[in-house]
């Protein structure tokens, strides 16, 4: 965090300089601010929308924008312009939070060497983390997805802690998200990829067989 003194009330305010500086609450905050823009159009709208500017400003700085100096404003956004840079993900199976470690949902390579994401997640799990998506956007149901996937090693599912457990997740620095939504996000796609495979090969089993039994 970095260190500001506000000049109309000579008190310290802190904007964040890294993802580390940032939690899911707040993030899920300033994801409902710029939700509707299209991200190739993010960098445009910042330097021709100054409503936009500043209900960013003021959304990191916790108060109103106009109390600060037009200086500190470039120099704040300068601050936070990380929070518009391509993220670098790094492969991660599990996370420490509040004194417990969580696993994510281990894979598994099938007898034809194929990936199968998300094997040790309980297909219930996934639904429900599927229709969580469609009612919500992913940012916002990501507390509830981790809530649902994330456990200590050898816990089983439990929808009783599911919202608890979402509240505490809420408090989980970007840093750690972001390599987390990285593996859920390609764990879907894979997840996808091999459904559609299965029932692929599934309807082309019972149309071999209900073939097999015309030719009989």
């Amino acid at each position: 965090m970095y260190k500001y003194t506000r000049q109309d009330t000579n008190k310290a305010f802190y904007v964040p300089i890294d993802w580390c500086d940032v939690t899911l609450q707040k993030y899920i905050g300033f994801y409902d601010i710029i939700k509707d823009i299209e991200p190739e159009e993010l960098s445009e709208k910042l330097f021709n929308d100054m409503s936009l500017f500043h209900s960013i400003i003021s959304y990191w700085v916790g108060f109103d924008s106009s109390k600060i100096s037009y200086t500190d404003k470039i120099d704040i956004f300068n601050k936070i312009s990380f929070l518009f840079m391509q993220i670098e993900y790094l492969k991660i199976n599990g996370f420490a939070h509040n004194g417990i470690v969580y696993h994510l949902p281990e894979s598994k390579i099938d007898y034809y060497g194929n990936t199968l994401p998300l094997a040790k997640a309980t297909f219930s799990e996934i639904v429900e983390c599927f229709e969580l998506e469609k009612a919500s956007t992913f940012v916002n149901a990501l507390p509830y997805i981790l809530g649902i996937l994330c456990k200590p090693h050898g816990e089983k599912y439990n929808d009783q802690k599911v919202s608890d457990r979402a509240e505490d997740f809420k408090t989980l620095p970007m840093n750690l998200v972001w390599h987390t939504c990285f593996f859920l996000t390609s764990s879907k796609r894979l997840f996808n990829q091999a459904l559609k495979q299965s029932l692929e090969e599934q309807a082309k089993a019972a149309a071999l067989t209900d073939m097999a039994g015309i030719m009989h």
